[in-house]
């Protein structure tokens, strides 16, 4: 066979006049196969090239070729080439069949994917229970009896100045202290308290209940005087705290406090708050409650109803206008009949003077049989007035300027400045807000009567 007859990489390249290949031609044809050529010069000062050609037997063989001598090494010269091309066809090949194979990680991942996926299908098929199983489940462990029970939801809601903390502060101290609740048993355990609206005024009731029931709450109970926040990192480090404490009851008070920047009339923002309570609930199998402000119009407490109808319990808080009689209505419970009203006083305790010789004092909770002689506390209010003195009691508990209330109106509430006027001054007028210097606070109609 003649170098004519050869196919594509067989036989020596053709020099550019037909003649043999000269030393130039097979450089340049390396070259155009990827070959690294170099222009050298011998010391007659001849041209010479050189080219580095890998080839099977050897990692690396170094060829000189020169213009004068290219006619006896026609066979090695064409055997280097030959070489070349056959080394650089077998790696565009193992290039390809590496591009079309997935790697083994790749392979690895999918197949430890679909193992995973079988795995929790086969698990949650495990978990289904018949009729007869569903005896397995354990009934409800109460905290409190036919009133509270561990391992769930609670909300305790009233308008603001109706006694709401004052009951949840005598829910703690027979939780504390392993005392019955007015004639309902409790469970011994501790308490954490997340008092988010400051624990000043809060620590003369705590002292109050005490003096009256000749008690000490001691170490049981737990109290961190400000918010954390439920939609920030905080709330991961609250939740593992619990989990390490292992309280029985959780109290957050209030829950306006710990969910500031969220909306209460969101489904959306009150699901994650939902959801990070449960977190809490999960973490120790305690009874986390809510105190919540009730609506201004109508019965239940503000925002949307994805809040009560996450909760087991509802305990609605109420205070009589003329005979500042506090009911505590069950409103709710999910797994059971609710239970019967109750009625008490607010009884003043004397807890002497303060450093500077002011008296001090506060009120505990007192059982009472009278019935109240009125309707609990509903003031008849606008709309805009509503907006008003949530946003003053969310935010302006302990008072605040007129034009700090009005910029969070505007900013939280939506309204105009035309509205929030004419809103405020009836209000003014009404005494429904009361000025001390500066700061103006919400009074309460069972305060002002």
């Amino acid at each position: 066979m003649t170098d004519t007859e050869k196919g594509p990489g067989q036989g020596a390249p053709n020099s550019s006049d037909g003649t043999n290949p000269t030393g130039l031609d097979l450089v340049k044809a390396l070259h155009g196969l990827g070959a690294e050529v170099r222009n050298l010069r011998n010391p007659d000062d001849e041209p010479m090239y050189a080219t580095n050609c890998p080839l099977p037997h050897k990692s690396q063989t170094s060829w000189y070729l020169d213009s004068d001598r290219c006619s006896a090494r026609d066979h090695a010269k064409t055997a280097m080439l030959n070489r070349f091309r056959d080394l650089k066809r077998k790696r565009n090949e193992e290039a390809k069949a590496k591009a079309s194979t997935p790697p083994p990680q790749a392979e690895a991942t999918e197949a430890e994917a679909a193992a995973a996926t079988e795995a929790a299908v086969l698990a949650l098929m495990a978990e289904l229970l018949d009729s007869d199983g569903l005896d397995q489940i354990p009934d409800p462990e109460p905290l409190i009896e036919g009133l509270l029970d561990l391992d769930t939801l609670a909300w305790i809601i009233g308008r603001s100045g109706n006694g709401k903390t004052f009951v949840t502060i005598d829910i703690c101290g027979s939780v504390t202290t392993g005392t019955p609740w007015h004639g309902h048993k409790s469970v011994q355990g501790k308490v954490v308290y997340i008092a988010a609206e400051g624990a000043r005024g809060f620590k003369k009731r705590i002292r109050a209940w005490e003096k009256h029931h000749n008690l000490k709450m001691g170490a049981n109970l737990l109290v961190l005087p400000r918010p954390v926040l439920i939609n920030e990192a905080e709330w991961g480090a609250l939740v593992e705290a619990c989990r390490r404490i292992g309280p029985v009851l959780i109290v957050l008070d209030t829950m306006a406090r710990v969910s500031a920047g969220m909306e209460e009339n969101s489904s959306k923002d009150m699901g994650i708050l939902v959801h990070q309570a449960e977190r809490l609930r999960e973490a120790c199998g305690a009874c986390v409650s809510l105190v919540h402000h009730q609506g201004h119009k109508g019965e239940n407490g503000r925002g949307s109803s994805a809040l009560i109808g996450a909760m087991n319990t509802e305990i609605r808080v109420s205070m009589d206008k003329k005979t500042r009689i506090v009911t505590v209505e069950n409103s709710k419970q999910k797994d059971e009949a609710e239970g019967e009203d109750l009625r008490f006083l607010l009884a003043p305790v004397d807890l002497g003077t303060d450093a500077r010789g002011k008296p001090l004092g506060s009120a505990v909770l007192t059982e009472t049989t009278v019935a109240a002689t009125v309707d609990p506390d509903k003031e008849d209010v606008t709309e805009n007035q509503a907006k008003i003195i949530g946003i003053m009691q969310d935010y302006f508990s302990a008072g605040g300027t007129k034009s700090e209330i009005k910029a969070r109106c505007l900013k939280k509430a939506g309204m105009t400045d035309s509205s929030w006027y004419y809103a405020w001054n009836q209000m003014v007028e009404a005494t429904m807000v009361q000025a001390d210097g500066a700061k103006f606070t919400y009074i309460p109609l069972s305060q002002r009567i």
